[in-house]
């Protein structure tokens, strides 16, 4: 197997969007399960599901379009992947690629037949006679079973899952990523491969069905996907720390020729590296993580001051307020990473004005839709704001951006969760949230702005001889 050196620029770039993908589509699921009962709303029929989906709304509508879409990311770290590994020549994860990208795309239609198709449906639906409805039942079946059933779920899930066992194959038998990353590919996909009986059983009536698969199968590969983002981020920080090996320094007492370290000073030198990065990686990831108390303290804070947000006064002075000390607070966890002179005035302005915008969008409601609505406008404006403010050799500063808005629904999605009493209109989301978005954040952050051990730890050398 031929295997060349890729840059660890998109290393970062191919696990990150393996991460965020996993964890966005992760919130969209969660907020859409909370909302609307799926998946298993759809195995009911059109009298059960289309009243339900027309009762839910614009936010029930944009809910399926974030599913959708942070789904349909997932088909660009599939597509850098071979490169990324250094694995372009491979054949057949050339030929596993082309299959988890047709895959992915296939589920795009599958979901964005929910913003597209359905809710022309469900409007006549809930509005027709009867007549009206048993012909809108019939559309619903053949979209349903065509778009969703085939297309959607019964392909695009066996694509996904021959380009998972692919991978998961070639991770074991070349050792490129942790076996054990490979072999719980193989485990989650065949647990998922199981969920197949589910959708067979819409056109089969009597086929075998397994009721747990669809829920641990999904489950499973998602957090397989996050694993795998996770190990290439790992991957390209060991390449960071071995890429560059040291030559060996002139003797200051003789003009002599440097000494070339052998093999096992090189692996020592390579060790020495890679153990001091984790250390200061760990340091510094758990110093920010505790930052996470400056989100509710912010929160008391402006509430303190402006009550509920429950206008756009509220709302800008609220978020100014609560902005300003977030920002002092990551500015101080950051480990130097991050000026304060920018970040807090970044901080600042987004957080007033991505909560003002968010809240007026929702009508400053609390259900869990809109809170995860809101949250997504205000994490959008308020990361592009900061991505702005990180330091110059934030090369991909655009991630942070990206990633904002899915950290903060995720926040508000937690918090409700946590049964945190969100209709008192809060500026932001709960301690649980806060922990979450803080340790995830922190991650991304390290991508972004590496913390690099402050000394290098190098083999001593012999004192060179002198010449005549």
């Amino acid at each position: 197997m031929t295997t060349t050196y890729p840059d660890r620029n998109l290393l970062r770039v191919t696990g990150g969007l393996f991460v965020l993908s996993a964890l966005t589509f992760a919130a969209a699921a969660t907020t859409l399960s909370v909302t609307f009962d799926w998946p298993d709303i759809l195995r009911e029929p059109a009298s059960v599901v289309l009243p339900a989906f027309a009762a839910g709304g614009p936010t029930l509508v944009w809910t399926w379009f974030a599913l959708a879409w942070t789904y349909g990311l997932l088909a660009v770290p599939v597509l850098l992947l071979p490169a990324a590994l250094g694995l372009r020549e491979n054949p057949a994860l050339r030929v596993a690629t082309y299959v988890g990208a047709a895959s992915v795309l296939l589920s795009l239609i599958g979901f964005l037949r929910w913003v597209f198709v359905v809710p022309p449906l469900a409007g006549s639906y809930v509005t027709g006679d009867a007549t009206t409805r048993a012909a809108v039942d019939a559309a619903w079946t053949a979209q349903h079973q065509f778009g969703g059933a085939l297309l959607g779920e019964h392909l695009g899930q066996l694509l996904i899952i021959a380009w998972s066992v692919t991978l998961s194959v070639i991770i074991l038998r070349s050792g490129i990523l942790p076996r054990w990353l490979g072999a719980a590919g193989l485990l989650v996909s065949i647990v998922y491969l199981l969920n197949q009986g589910d959708i067979l059983a819409t056109a089969v009536p009597g086929f075998p069905v397994w009721d747990l698969a669809g829920l641990l199968g999904s489950t499973g590969w998602g957090l397989w996907v996050a694993a795998l983002g996770v190990c290439i981020l790992v991957r390209s920080a060991r390449r960071s720390s071995t890429a560059t090996t040291p030559s060996a320094t002139p003797s200051p007492s003789a003009p002599t020729e440097p000494r070339q370290f052998n093999d096992r000073e090189k692996e020592l030198i390579a060790m020495n590296r890679i153990k001091a990065s984790r250390t200061t990686f760990l340091r510094s990831w758990l110093l920010w993580t505790a930052g996470f108390l400056a989100l509710p303290l912010a929160g008391f804070a402006g509430s303190a001051v402006i009550g509920r947000v429950d206008g756009p006064l509220a709302a800008l002075a609220g978020g100014a307020i609560a902005g300003l000390i977030l920002g002092a607070g990551q500015t101080l966890t950051s480990s130097r990473r991050l000026q304060a002179r920018k970040w807090i005035p970044a901080t600042t302005i987004g957080m007033s004005a991505g909560l003002f915008l968010g809240a007026a969008a929702v009508s400053y409601r609390t259900s869990l839709a809109d809170l995860v609505l809101m949250g997504a406008i205000n994490g959008l404006v308020l990361g592009c704001h900061q991505a702005l403010a990180l330091p110059r050799r934030a090369h991909l500063r655009w991630i942070w951006a990206a990633a904002m808005p899915a950290l903060w629904a995720l926040g508000w999605t937690v918090t409700t969760l946590a049964m945190i009493q969100v209709g008192q209109q809060f500026i932001v989301f709960g301690a649980s949230g806060a922990i979450v978005v803080t340790a995830i954040a922190g991650l991304l952050l390290q991508i972004l702005i590496p913390v690099r051990p402050a000394t290098e730890h190098r083999p001593e050398q012999p004192a060179a001889k002198a010449t005549a």
